[in-house]
């Protein structure tokens, strides 16, 4: 009977033993797992994009005078201070740059030579164009595909705009100052 305790004893453990192999031999069979792909970053919006380029640029945000499809930015150098804002037009899929700060033609006597001087300007301009609004204000716009935004794009767009409000700034208030009755 001894013999006989000893053998099913002996064949539980023979039993149990290789069942733990079988599963410890199965796992390292199956394939090491694959490392997840890390997911894209998730894709700006447009303005976001464009505050991204700004702050790349070293330009400052208004954030209190920004909308969610309008940024007020400033770009201060040693030619002065342009504050520039920048609309998202959906529909025609544009960003629009705006420049004002340069004065008004209302009430000016010499309003005939400032409109010849844009026109001259304009015509010199490689981009954009200056306009004067319905409140008589003058200011300079420049649009481009919003499909277009990469940093290079963005940066050569606002540092012209930047150079052409610097340049024509002080030549726009003279004859302003010299047109006032």
């Amino acid at each position: 009977m001894k013999n006989v305790i000893t053998r099913m004893v002996l064949v539980g453990v023979v039993l149990v033993a290789p069942a733990g192999a079988i599963g410890a031999s199965q796992t390292q069979q199956q394939a090491p797992e694959q490392p997840k792909a890390p997911r894209p970053a998730p894709k700006l919006s447009t303005m976001d994009a464009v505050k991204h380029h700004l702050q790349r640029y070293g330009a400052t945000v208004d954030e209190a005078k920004s909308q969610a499809d309008m940024v007020v930015s400033s770009y201060t150098n040693d030619k002065g201070k342009v504050k520039i804002v920048i609309l998202n037009d959906h529909r025609k899929e544009l960003l629009e740059f705006y420049v004002y700060d340069f004065g008004s033609v209302k009430d000016l006597a010499n309003r005939d030579e400032i409109d010849k001087y844009l026109l001259l300007a304009n015509e010199s301009l490689s981009v954009g164009a200056f306009f004067v609004d319905k409140d008589q204000d003058i200011g300079f716009k420049y649009s481009m595909s919003a499909q277009q935004l990469s940093y290079s794009s963005f940066e050569s767009v606002y540092s012209s705009i930047v150079v052409i409000a610097n340049a024509r700034r002080a030549e726009i208030r003279r004859l302003l100052k010299n047109g006032t009755n």
